[in-house]
């Protein structure tokens, strides 16, 4: 009867530290899809908007996925090969208009801030 409620008790205190680390891991999958579909969005609209904000949007992905605690050089190397996806496939609109990029790249902008909000609530 000891042993097994001794059993339990562990189960018990393991069980929230998975959850946590399902909620780590889902906030930095999050944060990761944000990043690249900020930056697929703002590199769509370039036209529109001007590099900059591909540039700024890229500087954002990598402090992004540094801030999850990956090596830099390794941080460096998943944006680049995340540029090189985002550039090598066929937009999703050829060219959007500046209606759909002002609202678009508001809304990815807003998304990237709510998972980063979430990645660091759950690194406290």
């Amino acid at each position: 009867m000891k042993r097994k409620i001794t059993t339990v008790v562990v189960a018990v205190a393991i069980l929230p530290g998975f959850a946590l680390a399902d909620s780590y891991q889902a906030a930095i999958d999050g944060l990761t899809r944000a990043s690249y579909r900020h930056m697929e969005l703002t590199y769509a609209c370039r036209h529109v908007t001007g590099p900059s904000h591909f540039s700024n949007a890229r500087v954002a992905a990598d402090n992004a996925v540094r801030a999850t605690g990956m090596p830099t050089d390794m941080a460096m190397t998943t944006v680049d090969k995340m540029v090189s996806r985002i550039r090598s496939a066929p937009a999703l609109k050829a060219r959007p208009s500046l209606t759909d990029c002002t609202t678009g790249i508001a809304q990815t902008k807003q998304e990237l801030l709510h998972w980063r909000a979430k990645f660091r609530r759950l690194q406290r």
